[in-house]
C-alpha cells in the first residue's frame, strides 16, 4: 500500500487545488510531508489518502487529515476508537486473521463499530478487503 498527500493550493498566481503531491510508503512518511507543506508553504486542507500510486485526485480513502496543526486519523485507520465497540467474536477473528482478507460480514461489523471506510461504496458486495498495515500492526500488538 502507498499513500499520497493532497492539499488545497492557495499560492499566488497558481490555480486553486486540490493537488496531489508525493507518494509515500507509510502513513507516517506522508504525514511528515504534510507537516512540511503546512509549515513551509502554509497550504491548507492537507489530507493523506491510501492508493497513493493512483495519480487521480480524490482516489483512495482519506486516512488522516491535518486540522489545526494536528493529524486526525479517520475510519479504518483509527483502530483504537472502533476496536472496543466490536463484539468479542469479531475481535477474536481479527486477532487471529488480521493479515488476511476480511470477509464481508466482519467488515460490516467493523463499519458498524465506527471503522468507516471513507469514500467507498462497498455495501452489499464481496470485496477483497484487507486491513491497512497500520491497522494490522495495532491489532497484532494487542494479541
Amino acid at each position: 500500500m502507498s499513500y499520497a498527500v493532497e492539499h488545497d493550493n492557495n499560492r499566488d498566481g497558481q490555480a486553486d487545488g486540490p493537488y496531489r503531491t508525493g507518494v509515500y510508503k507509510t502513513v507516517a512518511d506522508a504525514k511528515a510531508a504534510g507537516d512540511r507543506l503546512a509549515a513551509k508553504e502554509g497550504l491548507a486542507n492537507i489530507v493523506v489518502r491510501d492508493e497513493g500510486d493512483n495519480v487521480s485526485i480524490f482516489a483512495g480513502n482519506v486516512v488522516s487529515e491535518l486540522i489545526d496543526g494536528e493529524w486526525r486519523d479517520r475510519g479504518i485507520f483509527d483502530v483504537q476508537n472502533w476496536w472496543p465497540k466490536l463484539d468479542e467474536r469479531t475481535r477474536t477473528w481479527l486477532l487471529e486473521h488480521a493479515e488476511e482478507r476480511i470477509p464481508t460480514e466482519v467488515l460490516h461489523r467493523v463499519v458498524a463499530a465506527g471503522g468507516i471506510v471513507p469514500g467507498t461504496s462497498w455495501e452489499g458486495q464481496d470485496y477483497e478487503f484487507r486491513l491497512p498495515e497500520a491497522a494490522v500492526a495495532w491489532i497484532t500488538a494487542h494479541r
